[in-house]
């Protein structure tokens, strides 16, 4: 049977929000300063010169406590500086991102251009615009307005304050580490509301508007021409969408042609079944002032499509012209076959002028998929593992980059191992360390292989290198040939000699923190030396995966058929390993007994839940359930997970609102069918002490079928005869200082004075 699957929003009709009128994407610059950083200096004057409202381009500058603390602006609002930083994870200064999805060196002024130029190219069909006033004194009222022909889900819509251009003069000596910077533009002020901006939710074709109140600063920082920027954000890539600024010039673009891919709006990436199809268009439109040729226009699948994947255009032409504002658009349908592997179709086109253009408007991957190759290296090479991503079958390792795999990793429904290739880049980052790990934890092994990972993961502490259980040995191998040795008997590197050369890297040298540790072990070491710090990778077996790590570029291997045999050996030992999720849960009690209390406020006691299995078990739901389960209180109230190996201790109340034996039952209900409810059965009486409960003795007596009451009564005391299991027998007002009681059978009884302000006196009594 043929599966078919559409992209949701698919039309095959024009699609209004790629129209003559749609509006320029204005691109935002956030840069990270301080006046404590000497290359922020540079950075500066570059972002001066490449924020230009007839660019298409505005800035927007936050100020961080480093390196050196005491940065004015920093110190004006800390909260909303920092957790712009934290967003982004910024290591160090000078740093910056173009529309929040690209990270750039701010002093190169080329590079923000040409991603400046690429975003452009891609036109969201989102109008923003704000509006700032004067409400009275330093109150202002900030408002946007923003008109969006697509569906807007989960956005976040961020409105930042900034001041053009303040001098501090006296910067330079009052503040101990200065740059000598003293004229600051374009710093954020304040965030509206807060740091955490704003959720905005809209229709396709909605208005929809925002009103933001703040007042301004009277201090030498807000000493300057005070606007506004509002940008619309996407949390799950942070890629920003579109901007607006408050002030008010015309706004220009440095493109000429603008690509779309309606109705999607962005190239589509998507892992499809066998058979599945996605179809598209793409959209080329004029956003010039003068007509364009268009000659060379070309859509095809890539080289490393699989031949029997279809692609169908209609609409296609080699040549075309369009008049300012046009558009020619393309309808495509691409459909894989049963053959797994990656699939895409590439456009390319050329202007009259000569300049060229390139973009990939769908990417399909087959679902069924279990093997991937990241190249996380500048060249997009796959060299070192040509051999592993062209095994056969469903277990080949498909290549794809840094980005396509950790923002798509939840298509990826079959991924059991990957390759992480960083060899050219030089450096793995937390948040791609954390994603590895993330992967580990939920049984995916992977290879991990690179020449300067070593140096730089020591000194950026990266939690991998704790797993792989190895430190950096604190020396280089550089400009010299050498050689590593396998481990004899090793099942991955035995019998191996690997002569390297340092080509245009060097080697760091690793060593085990722990050698006591038998489930890291050392796989390659350098044969000249005998100080035993020389490790040059490691295997480690996990509970719940397998990792390789390789302290070098394959290609530092020169014999080609010895690094064949390295990386096959490797890729077979990860392979050879399957991970059975088994999530369990275990109490330390099935029954609590409480026991008898004389009091109210009854007593607690402890259970322990465990999750002895090797994934983290989610817990659906934890209630107490009986005909007494108001007698009984649970803390924590709720549960979400608890880890592997871990245990959460819970605290179980027994509080009675009235006499005689309570029975209820905790049910913790696993989210996974395949684990039972936990069922703990709880109990405890209430037997009240006349003894502890009263301060008087006697206050009450009860004779010959009678009470006598000895103690004061109040007016409006009440009396009432209850049983053990909390039955009303008698109640009144108390008039006198005898009550004859009622006819009765044989048993425990409580009599109860009861005052305005709760009860005063209890007492048993057999009758």
């Amino acid at each position: 049977m043929q599966v078919i699957i559409f992209l949701s929003l698919f039309l095959l009709i024009q699609y209004s929000a790629f129209t003559q009128s749609s509006p320029r994407r204005l691109v935002l610059i956030e840069e990270f300063t301080s006046a404590t950083c000497k290359p922020c200096v540079d950075a500066d004057k570059v972002l001066k010169v490449v924020a230009k409202l007839d660019s298409g381009i505005i800035a927007l500058k936050y100020h961080l406590n480093i390196p050196s603390p005491g940065d004015p602006f920093y110190k004006a609002n800390t909260v909303h500086n920092d957790a712009r930083g934290a967003l982004y994870a910024i290591p160090a200064l000078p740093a910056s991102r173009v529309n929040g999805h690209k990270s750039v060196d701010p002093r190169d002024s080329l590079a923000m251009w040409n991603l400046a130029r690429l975003d452009q190219q891609m036109p969201y069909p989102i109008s923003m615009s704000i509006k700032q006033e004067v409400v009275s004194g330093n109150e202002m009222k900030v408002t946007v307005d923003i008109d969006a022909e697509i569906e807007l889900k989960d956005y976040v819509l961020h409105t930042a304050v900034y001041t053009d251009l303040v001098n501090l003069p006296n910067i330079v000596t009052t503040l101990p580490a200065s740059n000598g910077q003293t004229e600051f533009a374009s710093s954020m002020m304040t965030l509206l509301p807060d740091e955490k901006g704003t959720i905005w939710n809209s229709n396709p074709k909605e208005k929809k508007s925002i009103t933001l109140n703040y007042t301004k600063g009277s201090g030498e920082l807000w000493n300057s021409t005070v606007n506004v920027i509002a940008f619309l954000q996407n949390p799950r890539t942070l890629e920003i969408i579109q901007a607006a600024t408050s002030v008010q010039k015309p706004i220009g673009t440095m493109i000429s042609t603008t690509l779309s891919f309606p109705p999607t709006i962005s190239p589509v990436f998507e892992a499809l079944p066998p058979q599945g199809v996605i179809m598209l268009k793409t959209s080329i439109g004029n956003a010039t002032n003068a007509p364009i040729t268009y000659n060379s226009v070309s859509l095809a699948k890539s080289p490393r499509t699989p031949q029997d994947w279809t692609l169908k255009l209609t609409g296609e032409q080699s040549t075309f012209t369009l008049n300012p504002g046009e558009k020619k658009e393309i309808s495509m349908e691409f459909q894989r076959s049963a053959q797994p592997g990656i699939g895409e179709v590439i456009l390319t086109f050329a202007e009259a002028s000569g300049k060229t253009y390139a973009a990939t408007p769908i990417t399909i991957v087959s679902k069924e998929s279990e093997a991937f190759l990241v190249q996380d290296n500048l060249s997009g090479t796959v060299g070192p593992f040509s051999d592993a991503i062209a095994l056969p079958g469903v277990k080949r390792y498909i290549a794809m980059t840094t980005n396509e795999f950790m923002q798509n990793i939840d298509k990826f429904t079959s991924l059991k191992r990957f390759i992480w290739h960083c060899a050219d880049s030089g450096r793995i980052v937390k948040a791609e360390s954390d994603f590895m790990l993330g992967l580990g934890n939920k049984g995916v092994s992977f290879l991990l292989s690179g020449q300067f990972i070593t140096n730089n993961m020591f000194f950026d502490k990266v939690p991998i290198f704790d797993t792989l259980g190895v430190t950096y040995a604190g020396y280089m191998v550089r400009n010299t040939a050498y050689s590593l040795n396998g481990v004899q008997g090793d099942t991955i590197s035995n019998g191996l000699t690997l002569p390297c050369a340092p080509r245009s890297y060097a080697f760091y040298p690793m060593k085990l923190k722990n050698k006591a540790n038998t489930s890291i072990t050392p796989i390659l070491a350098l044969s000249t030396s005998s100080t035993g710090d020389t490790i040059g990778g490691v295997r480690v077996q996990r509970g719940t995966n397998r990792i390789v790590y390789l302290g070098l570029h394959p290609f530092a291997i020169t014999d080609s058929s010895a690094r064949k045999t390295l990386i096959d050996r490797s890729l077979a030992w990860i392979e050879n390993f399957t991970f059975i999720p088994n999530p369990k849960l275990t109490s330390s009690a099935t029954s609590i007994d409480f026991g008898t209390v004389a009091s109210m406020t009854g007593n607690t006691k402890k259970c322990t839940l465990t999750n002895p299995g090797n994934v983290e078990t989610i817990i659906s739901s934890m209630t107490i359930k009986g005909a007494d389960q108001t007698a009984y209180s649970i803390n924590p109230a709720t549960l979400s997970t608890i880890p592997a190996g871990g245990n959460v201790e819970l605290t179980i109340t027994f509080s009675p609102s009235g006499p005689g034996t309570k029975n209820a039952e905790l049910h913790i209900v696993p989210e996974n069918t395949n684990i039972a409810t936990l069922v703990v059965a709880l109990s405890g009486a209430y037997v009240p002490s006349s003894i502890e409960e009263q301060k008087e003795i006697p206050l009450i007596t009860v004779i010959d079928g009678g009470i006598i009451i000895h103690s004061k009564t109040e007016k409006g005391d009440h009396y009432r005869i209850i049983d053990l299991t909390g039955k009303l027998h008698d109640t009144g007002e108390i008039e006198s200082h005898s009550i004859r009681l009622p006819l009765l059978n044989s048993g425990l009884y409580f009599f109860q004075l009861i005052a305005q302000d709760g009860i005063k006196h209890i007492v048993p009594f057999i009758y």
